[in-house]
């Protein structure tokens, strides 16, 4: 059973691999982790950005004319605050004519406990409001079932979205309750893919560093990622600095537990294609086998990566606490 409803539209929200389901798999962390978490995966797929696209309207929404061709332009950005993702969209005839417009937000609400999103606007000058239910979503999927109001009435339809973080798209594929209705396919391709190389060093640098938090936490060191002439590092731990190789990094204890989310992720570009500078926040938990827990781990940290055969490596790294907060108990290479 899900455990929160969405107010949305269209499919305009974007959810891509936070289990928000109740059961084996329901979430037992605190909402902070959560919504971290989903603005994480949001950041994966380089969806906070601007996505445009074409399309032709079908009968499946009764607020908009049927077989007219149209503009779409959905911008999706963090507030300055990170308690919020903001949206809005827009669909744009080829005269000018709007036929849809629309803002909102997504956000976590601690009291209720929920990751929640309201939103409203206008099809063809009528006012809309849509109920949204989370079915499933994954890496780069997501399904989601839709109940809108309109004038009074209401209708139903699911939204299939997929991400393809290679050539920058988004397909959302909308399907009504009523399989007489035509479905709508929408091709949107983000503003900012590949449109410079720079841009695509923050794109696929930003996911790296998400890469990495998501080894640790299913229990795996960090060699995919570390340079294969090895990193130095100075650990949040304090102490001396770390040349830790490949084969080091083989007698680093066991990950026995592991929640650490990084937030905050900026990416210096260096040197286009080749060296980039990472800087973020890192706040969770963490236990390494023959080492004290850690329940308020707390840093800040900063990494360079390096282009080494199309994959993008670290070479240096700091990792500092922040005040009231606590590092990593481990302050060796060695078991």
């Amino acid at each position: 059973m899900n455990i929160f409803k969405l107010f949305g539209r269209k499919g305009f929200h974007v959810f891509t691999a936070v289990t928000i389901i109740t059961g084996a798999n329901g979430f037992a962390e605190s909402g902070g982790k959560v919504w971290q978490k989903y603005v994480n995966f949001r950041q994966a797929n380089n969806d906070l950005s601007t996505w445009t696209g074409s399309a032709k309207t079908t009968d499946l929404f009764p607020g908009i004319p049927v077989g007219v061709a149209y503009d779409i332009s959905i911008t999706c950005q963090l507030s300055s605050d990170h308690t919020k993702i903001l949206e809005t969209h827009q669909w744009t005839t080829k005269d000018g004519r709007i036929l849809s417009t629309g803002s909102g937000f997504v956000t976590y609400d601690s009291k209720r406990e929920e990751i929640f999103s309201s939103y409203s606007g206008f099809d063809q000058g009528e006012p809309f409001s849509t109920l949204i239910d989370i079915v499933k979503f994954g890496t780069n999927e997501e399904k989601r079932e839709h109940t809108e109001t309109l004038k009074g009435k209401t209708y139903n339809y699911s939204a299939n979205f997929k991400w393809d973080r290679k050539t920058g798209r988004k397909t959302i594929t909308h399907v009504g309750s009523d399989k007489d209705k035509e479905a709508l396919k929408l091709v949107l391709v983000a503003e900012n893919h590949g449109s410079s190389q720079e841009d695509k060093d923050i794109e696929e640098v930003t996911a790296t560093v998400l890469k990495m938090y998501d080894l640790v936490n299913n229990k795996k060191h960090w060699s995919p990622i570390n340079s294969e002439n090895g990193s130095y590092q100075f650990w949040s731990s304090g102490g001396l600095l770390n040349h830790v190789t490949p084969e080091l990094e083989k007698n680093l204890p066991a990950i026995e537990s592991n929640s650490i989310q990084p937030k905050h992720i900026t990416v210096v570009p260096v040197k286009a294609g080749k060296v980039a500078v990472a800087m973020f926040y890192a706040e969770g938990a963490e236990k390494m086998k023959g080492r004290p827990a850690v329940d308020h781990y707390m840093t800040r940290a900063t990494l360079v990566f390096a282009k080494e055969n199309g994959e993008w490596r670290f070479r240096a790294a700091h990792w500092s606490p922040i005040t009231g907060g606590q590092g990593t108990s481990t302050n060796s290479t060695k078991k």
